[in-house]
């Protein structure tokens, strides 16, 4: 799999959509390593690149008190 830039996959998500055609970008919350090891798994064997999103609570720095998800920061 080559780097895809954010725009280039918003730029090829356009051309499918003016040709009638469509696509779906999913962002996965990252939960827990096992869920984060998974995504990186399946996005190896079915090539495509992952996407994942938090909020800032989820993931928040130390010097801001952490994050409540697996005490993961930034």
């Amino acid at each position: 799999m080559s780097n895809l830039t954010i725009r280039q996959a918003v730029q090829g998500m356009l051309k499918l959509q003016d040709s009638g055609d469509h696509a779906t970008m999913v962002g996965i919350g990252p939960m827990s390593p096992n869920l984060i090891q998974a995504v990186f798994e399946l996005a190896k064997d079915e090539d495509f690149p992952p996407m994942f999103i938090a909020s800032r609570n989820q993931v928040d720095m130390d010097e801001m008190g952490a994050g409540y998800v697996n005490g993961w920061d930034q």
